[in-house]
């Protein structure tokens, strides 16, 4: 014999995961209680909000950090800093058509028609149509 959830009525359980004595038991716990980890809107905005106010401290400038003094380094000063490569925003079917209206010789089209090969939002109609002199 084992306490139902929801009404807490002892059952004879059928089967050994069972947690409920009947469906509706088992229907209203659910609606009472709703699933486990569930994360609102309103969750999500208060952590968003906290997170950006924790930023915002963090670029506040504060007297009791000492900065750290910079290890030695055999780079000459010339030595160029490395450059973070940006993603680019992912280019529509409209803006592939008029890129290729633009186009001026074969070695751009060349490089437009790699580019629209390898881009995978497009979809394989999609391609078939820019290549095509449409």
């Amino acid at each position: 014999m084992i306490k139902c959830l929801n009404c807490e009525d002892e059952f004879e359980p059928k089967r050994t995961t069972a947690k409920y004595c009947s469906d509706s038991c088992r229907v209203m716990y659910h609606r009472k209680w709703g699933k486990k980890n569930l994360v609102t809107k309103l969750d999500m905005q208060i952590l968003y909000n906290e997170m950006l106010s924790m930023v915002r401290d963090l670029n506040k400038p504060t007297n009791s950090i000492q900065p750290q003094q910079q290890p030695e380094t055999n780079f000459s000063i010339n030595t160029p800093p490395f450059k973070i490569a940006q993603p680019k925003a992912p280019k529509s079917f409209l803006q592939y058509q008029s890129e290729k209206k633009e186009l001026e010789n074969e070695d751009q089209y060349r490089i437009w028609l790699e580019e629209v090969e390898n881009d995978l939002l497009l979809s394989t109609r999609q391609k078939q149509l820019l290549k095509s002199n449409i």
